[in-house]
């Protein structure tokens, strides 16, 4: 985890800028904003993760916050064959399957 200043060489306007954009996220924890430091390769977004939290904020809506998006991504997932979804993020197809995972793990039946 990374604190806004660590996240991004510029950290009042791009990491904040990056969350309102909806392509990373951040955990409030004691007053303060953390982010994650996987969603970012080559010091780029990733798309997955701007997947992720559209999906998440479409099934919770107002409710949504950077924990719930965390707490899936840290822990295994029976629909991963047990992996975490972190650990797979630069596996061939993993996006594709970290949807479908994440689908599932908030209830959102797909055709895929």
């Amino acid at each position: 985890m990374l604190e806004a200043a660590a996240f991004i060489e510029d950290p009042g306007s791009k990491a904040k800028q990056l969350e309102f954009e909806g392509k990373a996220f951040s955990i409030d924890h004691e007053g303060r904003k953390w982010y994650p430091a996987f969603q970012l390769r080559d010091g780029r977004p990733r798309p997955v993760i701007q997947a992720l939290i559209a999906c998440f904020k479409g099934h919770l809506g107002e409710r949504f916050q950077g924990w719930d998006l965390a707490l899936f991504l840290f822990q295994p997932s029976g629909h991963l064959q047990g992996a975490v979804p972190t650990d797979i993020l630069d596996s061939r197809e993993s996006d594709k399957l970290i949807l479908m995972a994440a689908n599932a793990y908030l209830g959102i039946e797909t055709d895929v």
